[in-house]
């Protein structure tokens, strides 16, 4: 058997491309991901909000959280925040971290960063839920 080669002006099919295109996405956001500023922050609202923090919380990053926070009314309802894929705070994020938990947030997913940052804000880290799964919550699991 014969290998071949593609040549550079070789038309692609759609499969291909779409396959090239995953494949580039995906590396886009996990280099974003490693980026010193980026975070992610997803909100998903059943019977309680939950909101899911992936990435670094710094610098003008949580200034967005809170201005995210106060856009959803997140603070006149349950709130519940995944930070399982947190992975770093500067001293504004512990701040404003800290400052959630005394306005009642409840903190959830246990993530190497996370475990270790909750436990030196002496933060109560609760396990993701496993009934959350039945009620849509696809964070959870």
């Amino acid at each position: 058997m014969r290998a071949t080669r593609m040549r550079h002006n070789a038309p692609l099919t759609t499969a291909t491309r779409f396959a090239l295109y995953e494949l580039q996405a995906g590396r886009f956001w996990n280099a974003l991901c490693t980026f010193r500023g980026v975070l992610r922050i997803t909100t998903n609202t059943s019977d309680k909000l939950v909101m899911r923090l992936e990435g670094r919380l710094v610098g003008p990053w949580v200034q967005e959280l809170i201005h995210t926070l106060f856009g959803i009314g997140a603070l006149c309802q349950t709130l519940e925040i995944d930070v399982a894929d947190l992975t770093f705070a500067d001293d504004d994020g512990e701040k404003t971290l800290c400052w959630l938990h005394r306005m009642g947030t409840r903190f959830r997913g246990k993530g190497t960063y996370s475990e270790y940052l909750f436990e030196r804000l002496k933060i109560p880290l609760h396990p993701r839920n496993a009934d959350a799964c039945e009620k849509g919550d696809h964070m959870s699991g």
